[in-house]
């Protein structure tokens, strides 16, 4: 699994505030389990969602919930969650009630939410300067 973006966009980002990097550090977002793509969005808040699934990562793999992401800029959730399976972790769509991703590894899970952090926190900081890393921390 791993998370893909493209179209970075931080152009309605005019303040330095948490909420505002927030809601406009964006892309175009795509959740790629192998051969499919369970979901796609456009203008997604991307460094919102990194710094949430790091913050799920942090926590020891027994006592993980279920990844649900509340947005400042989405209503309601992102309708992809990550869910615990038995022998590890599984991407599932609400939106469409149907599990796509095939059950991963919690190791595999993790990297490929460290890989995406990694490149959002890259961009940001290539695209707006050193100023923006506090808010990956």
């Amino acid at each position: 699994m791993k998370f893909a973006y493209s179209r970075f966009d931080t152009s309605d980002l005019h303040y330095r505030g948490k909420g505002d990097v927030f809601v406009n550090v964006e892309a175009d977002l795509e959740v790629v389990d192998g051969e499919i793509v369970p979901c796609s969005w456009k203008s997604f808040p991307v460094a919102e969602l990194a710094v949430a699934l790091r913050e799920w990562k942090a926590r020891s793999e027994t006592d993980r919930p279920d990844f649900e992401f509340l947005s400042l800029s989405l209503e309601g959730r992102w309708s992809l969650r990550i869910c615990r399976a038995p022998g590890g972790w599984q991407a599932i769509d609400d939106a469409v009630q149907v599990v796509r991703g095939a059950v991963r590894p919690a190791a595999e899970i993790d990297t490929a939410i460290d890989d995406f952090a990694r490149k959002v926190r890259a961009e940001s900081v290539r695209t707006e300067g050193s100023w923006i890393e506090e808010f990956f921390v």
